[in-house]
């Protein structure tokens, strides 16, 4: 947000001075500090992208990992599946669906 605020304050100030600009030939100048900042501002906006995606992407997969574990401790050498664990395992594999 703060490289969107600065390339704005940057163009409305090239904006009311055009004319002073457009004398002076200042244009290329002026469109490098812009592409500079909107390069940043591009590389800053990719990289949120890219984090939100892989939070939402961990989020949407959390459950079935955490059950995928559960089943592996639960059926693991160290554990010994027997009947009452059978049950709660099917329970959490395949719940009662309530009407």
């Amino acid at each position: 947000m703060k490289n969107k605020d600065k390339r704005i304050r940057q163009m409305s100030e090239i904006l009311n001075n055009i004319k002073t600009v457009k004398l002076y030939a200042w244009e290329k100048p002026f469109n490098n500090i812009i592409s500079d900042i909107r390069k940043e501002e591009l590389r800053l906006l990719k990289r949120s992208g890219y984090l939100n995606s892989l939070s939402d992407t961990f989020w949407q997969i959390a459950p079935f990992m955490v059950r995928e574990l559960h089943n592996y401790i639960n059926v693991s050498k160290i554990n010994v599946l027997v009947g009452n664990k059978c049950v709660a395992q099917l329970q959490i594999n395949f719940p009662c669906q309530q009407q």
